[in-house]
């Protein structure tokens, strides 16, 4: 076959990749500010620069960052 018959495939991971992190994204924003790795060392795709509320109704961010991987464990 030629390459330019080929068709790109999208694997079973992308597909579980994209879902899990559209809804993770959604649960995770109203606690910090998302951070996107633009180099993945660790299979770490994002952090979470973490925030506290304050009274006024604003936030700060604390020092503490939150890092996940929607890599399936098997």
């Amino acid at each position: 076959m030629e390459a330019r018959n080929q068709v790109p495939k999208i694997g079973k991971q992308d597909v579980f990749e994209r879902k899990y992190m559209k809804r993770f994204e959604e649960i995770i924003t109203p606690h910090g500010i998302l951070l996107r790795y633009e180099i993945d060392r660790a299979a770490v795709d994002l952090g979470l620069q973490l925030t506290s509320p304050l009274s006024s109704g604003g936030s700060t961010v604390t020092d503490q960052i939150g890092r996940a991987s929607c890599r399936e464990r098997v």
